[in-house]
Parts: structure tokens; sequence; C-alpha cells
């Protein structure tokens, strides 16, 4: 239940409901706070620390009239009077922006979004982690979203911080039941050692840099650009191979090579060696990929459960739970053991399987030092323990429910996959073909 403000309190006119962070703070701030000539709040921009439970919304960011986190996180933030009547519901006006953002149903322990507050003169004046703002906010919150803390961004970069582009690492959890690779109680330590084996190969192919194209929605990151639009008609043109732009420009050093136009696309797995501006490979569908790896079987409640752990600078649309769902299909002998290497070629196009969202949890969020940033949003370690407790008490026991359920999602998921998961021999032979041939030429033009 909401408490009221006492009396004397709330702010007249422009400052709304300010006066409701007041009640926390010195005695300074309420003396301030009862008088609206004084200036009691400010327009702070600030870093909030949040966690969530994605179960039941449609990702994080706003998505018109459906149930999503950023929705539930301005209502709460405007009641606690961070936001201005004028200033609610218009993300703008604000300067909302955000770290990263996450598919339907997937949760996270890392997310930061910065913002211009409405906040006493004093606010982190005896509490530099922001944890009595992050209590005024969670009091209008959902149990399933918590903030954890919030902290003045400095006022060095202050206009140019963005926390999307301050996030130089990003690290995600996947909880995959062990059955989804062929691990369960009647299987020998021999076997579930060699399954590991061939499974964390798998992974460990996806490290470095590479066109993640395949693991994407592709046409998200490869519009073409206005140069390449005919301005009468907005179609796409042929490019000029002799003035290509550097998206267009063949990154992998074959632009030597012959180059063959497959006339009919082969579905679902085919070579495509000439530019087709109407399916373009850009430097967007490029990400790095730090680390990729799996730890040793843990217990989720009774089920058996392997975390998948995959750092990167950036991420796509479905990309990690598409690479997750690969390296199942391949340790399933669903799929041939080189399909991976193929599938990061930027002349390959494969229809590859994905993992159901409930297990992905993006469990942290680095800040690079180089943008003099990573001194304003630290969370405090009273925000770490919080962090941790909202894992215990609400991650990890949706993810343990997920996995209880008779609506199990991965038993749906590998089920599906054992019948339909398949590539036709003569497509994988021929794309196997086209790319040891690419492969010898690469090679020859290095030399």
């Amino acid at each position: 239940m909401e408490s009221a403000v006492p009396p004397g309190l709330a702010l007249a006119g422009a400052m709304g409901r300010a006066g409701i962070f007041g009640r926390r703070f010195s005695s300074a701030a309420l003396a301030a706070l009862s008088n609206p000539d004084c200036g009691a709040t400010r327009k702070k921009k600030v870093a909030m620390w949040i966690g969530y439970v994605g179960t039941g919304y449609k990702g994080l960011q706003l998505h018109g009239d459906h149930p999503t986190i950023e929705a539930d996180l301005d209502k709460a933030i405007y009641k606690a009077g961070g936001i201005l009547d004028s200033n609610y519901g218009h993300h703008m006006k604000v300067g909302w922006a955000r770290s990263s953002r996450t598919d339907k149903g997937v949760h996270s322990l890392a997310t930061v979004i910065s913002l211009k507050m409405e906040l006493p003169i004093d606010a982190w004046r005896d509490d530099p982690g922001g944890i009595e703002i992050a209590d005024m906010i969670n009091r209008h919150l959902p149990q399933c979203i918590r903030v954890f803390g919030v902290v003045p961004v400095s006022k060095l970069v202050s206009k140019t911080f963005r926390p999307r582009m301050a996030c130089s690492e990003r690290s995600y959890d996947y909880f995959l039941p062990a059955l989804c690779v062929g691990i369960n109680q009647r299987v020998s330590t021999c076997e579930i050692k060699q399954l590991l084996e061939q499974f964390r190969l798998q992974l460990k192919l996806f490290e470095g840099e590479h066109p993640f194209h395949n693991y994407t929605i592709r046409r998200n990151y490869g519009k073409p650009k206005q140069q390449d639009l005919n301005w009468r008609t907005r179609t796409p043109i042929a490019a000029d191979n002799s003035s290509s732009s550097s998206e267009e420009e063949d990154e992998d050093g074959d632009a030597d090579e012959p180059r063959l136009r497959v006339q009919q696309k082969p579905s679902p797995a085919y070579w495509l060696q000439e530019l087709d501006p109407t399916d373009r490979i850009t430097a967007q569908h490029y990400r790095k990929i730090i680390r990729c790896s799996c730890g040793d079987i843990e217990k989720f409640g009774d089920t058996l459960a392997l975390r998948v752990s995959v750092t990167g600078a950036s991420f796509m649309v479905h990309q990690i739970r598409k690479m997750i769902g690969t390296a199942v299909a391949v340790t399933r002998k669903l799929l041939p053991p080189d399909i991976i290497q193929m599938s990061l070629c930027r002349h390959s196009r494969i229809v590859l399987p994905i993992a159901p969202c409930e297990g992905l949890t993006l469990a942290s969020s680095k800040f690079c030092s180089q943008h003099s940033t990573s001194h304003a949003i630290n969370l405090s370690s009273l925000g770490c323990q919080r962090r941790e407790a909202f894992w215990k008490d609400h991650v990890f026991l949706e993810i343990v429910k997920a996995m209880r359920s008779e609506r199990d999602p991965w038993n749906k998921w590998c089920e599906a996959m054992d019948s339909y998961c398949y590539l036709p021999e003569p497509n994988v032979s021929s794309l196997r073909d086209a790319w040891l041939d690419w492969k010898k030429q690469r090679n020859a033009c290095l030399m």
C-alpha cells in the first residue's frame, strides 16, 4: 500500500511529486521541500541499476500497449516523484536510455537505465549508493522488478554519457537442462565427459570476431543505405563494385575470388558469393565473442542443468539463443559438426535452431574506464548484495519453475528439433564444397 505524503512536503505546480523523495533525506532537504521557492529539487542525470524477471513481459523496451519492464519502471519513478507530470510518458524529455535490451521472457541482473530525475539537492549526502532512492522506487514496483541502486553520473560526462555505448562487456548466462545434450541419470560418467567435451568444443568455435548474420533477424541489421535506393521508386539498386562502400567490401579478404550468382536460393542452407543489395552482410552483423563456455553439471531443484556463459561486447536479437540452439543440435547429431564454422562465413545462409528464452539471463555489465564513466556508475556493495538476493529469491526460482513445469519449454523444443531440425544432404554438401573452396582461395590470397 502506498504511503501518503506528509502535510507541507508536497511541492506546488511543476514540482509535482518530488516531495515523496524528500521524506527520506536530511532535515535541510525537508525544510527546502516545504518551500517551493527554495529550489529544493533539481533534475540530475543518474544511472539506475535494475534487475527483473522477464516472464510475462514483452521484453525490456516500451512496446505499444504490451506489458514491458520499462513501462512499469517509468510508472514507478513517476509515482515516487522522480518524473514530473509534464514529462511522464515522454522518454525523450528525460533523456531515457538503456545499456542493453532483452527479448521477451529474458531475465536480467545488470541492466543500467540512465535518465534525468527530479531529486533533492542532497540526495546522495549520506547514501552514495542511492539505496534510499531505490527503495522509494521499489515501493511502486512489482516484486519481479527491483532497483538495486541509483548513482549520479559525473558532471564531466553527463552530457555525453550513453549506457549502451559506455558498456564494453555484457555477460549472459543460459541455463540449459542437461537432458538437452543427452545427459541423464542412466548415462555413464565416461559418456557424460564426452558429451560435455563435445558441447564445449562447439561453443568454443563462437569465440572471436565473426559475422553472426545467421544467428539473428538478418534484415534488421543490413538495411540498404539511402544512396543505395532508387530515388524515384525507393527500391534497392545494384551496387557498383568499383566504388563500393566499406559495408559492401569483402572483409574476409577474398575480393579477387570469382563470384557466382545463386539464381534460386535453396533452403534452408545455401552459399551466396555475389553481393546482393537486398541481402547484405555489413559491419553491423559482426560481433566479438570474448568467452563462450560451459560449466559443470549443476542441480536446479530436481533437474540437472548446465550453465553456459557468453561474454561479448554486444549482441544482436536472438543471437545467444541461436548460438546455444546450434551447439545443442550439433551435440545431438542433428546438424553436421562443421556447421558452426560454415555459418560464421559471410557468404553462407543457413536456418539455425533457437533455444527457449526462459533460460537466458543478463548476468553482468562492465563499463570501460576509457569512457571516464566507470567510477560514476559502480554499484555499491549493498546494491550487489541486493542483486545477489534477487537472483536467489526470484530469477533462480523462476528458471527452476520453468524446468519443473509440465509445459517444460526445453522438452518441447528438443522434440521439435528431433522432428524438424534437418538440413538436406545435397544442400550441406554444396555448401561445404563452396566453403572449402573459399577457404582455399582465401589462404592463397593471404600467402
